[in-house]
């Protein structure tokens, strides 16, 4: 038996989930565009107030482990009312659980200032 104790827990069970999806032989199948689409939109619904819309969402190549997209969200009326944004979504398929955005969150508002992170507006 292989020693585990050195694994964190969740990282322990986001590999078990994986190996568990392996020996199912499910194939990846990307989400279609506009199952993307609706998503983004009623997360955006539930997290802006007022008029926005969606335009331009186009996947951007490369990466393994999660799928990034393009967009640009138009508010009208607000300043700087068109934005260029990425999404960034996980792939469970590829990892059995979506990452810890929320730990990454938290990196990289200890870094800011010593690296350059994301914009926290963003």
């Amino acid at each position: 038996m292989t020693d585990r104790s050195h694994i964190e827990p969740a990282i322990e069970r986001v590999l078990d989930a994986r190996r568990g999806r392996l020996r199912q032989g499910r194939p990846y199948a990307p989400k279609p565009l506009d199952d993307v689409l609706s998503g983004l939109e009623a997360l955006l619904r539930a997290r802006l107030a007022g008029e926005f819309s969606v335009q331009g969402l186009q996947p951007l190549t490369g990466g393994a482990s999660k799928q990034h997209f393009v967009f640009d969200l138009v508010r009208p009326g607000a300043p700087g009312d068109r934005r260029t944004l990425v999404l960034r979504t996980a792939l469970g398929e590829c990892l059995g659980t979506p990452p810890n955005f929320q730990r990454e969150s938290e990196i990289q508002r200890a870094l800011r200032g010593i690296v350059p992170v994301a914009d926290e507006d963003s």
